[in-house]
């Protein structure tokens, strides 16, 4: 018995939402709610959602760092940054790592919701300017996403658009709850 108590505290420790009433009790409905709150199908999407973001920005930031000297080749013939590629080479990357961090780490979420979020949007747009208005077609992404067709790649960012928008949505409804409830997030 002692050892499922302990189990069911650290399942909900991990959750970020169990009280204690002293050093070795604990309040069972405040444990069984906090189990059933952190296995809500919106707290799952949201953690689906994050866990797709951060993959989506570790894979393609560890694609461009190990093949640097590609990446720098493809974004220079670029008509908007192949001027920069000495330094998009690396902040771009450098950025998808930090954005990515940020998703992992809960009091940072937020922010990092935001962050994907734009920079998706600024990567959507750049393949509609390429798409409508470039002379020529630099690919400048990293491994699988190399071997989208434009068309393709840019469906993609909107769908990862729509996944951060549902994000954020469902991070502020995650984050009011907590507030009302006088709770931390």
């Amino acid at each position: 018995p002692q050892i499922r108590l302990s189990v069911q505290m650290f399942v909900s420790a991990y959750a970020g939402s169990i009280t204690l009433t002293d050093q070795n009790t604990t309040d069972m409905n405040t444990l069984s709610h906090s189990n059933n709150t952190s296995r809500s199908p919106r707290r799952v999407a949201l953690e689906v959602i994050v866990f797709l973001c951060v993959l989506l920005f570790t894979y393609a930031a560890l694609s461009k760092l190990i093949a640097t000297g590609k990446f720098e080749a493809q974004i220079e013939p670029s008509p908007l940054i192949g001027g920069l590629a000495p330094i998009v080479v690396w902040a771009v990357p450098s950025w998808e790592l930090l954005v990515a961090a940020c998703l992992m780490v809960p009091r940072w979420r937020m922010a990092g919701l935001y962050a994907f979020w734009c920079t998706m949007l600024i990567f959507t747009l750049y393949i509609v300017y390429i798409l409508f208005f470039s002379p020529t077609i630099p690919c400048s992404c990293g491994g699988i996403l190399e071997k989208m067709r434009w068309g393709d790649h840019l469906v993609f960012n909107i769908l990862y658009l729509g996944l951060a928008t549902w994000g954020i949505a469902l991070q502020r409804r995650q984050a009011n709850i907590f507030n009302t409830r006088g709770q931390p997030q």
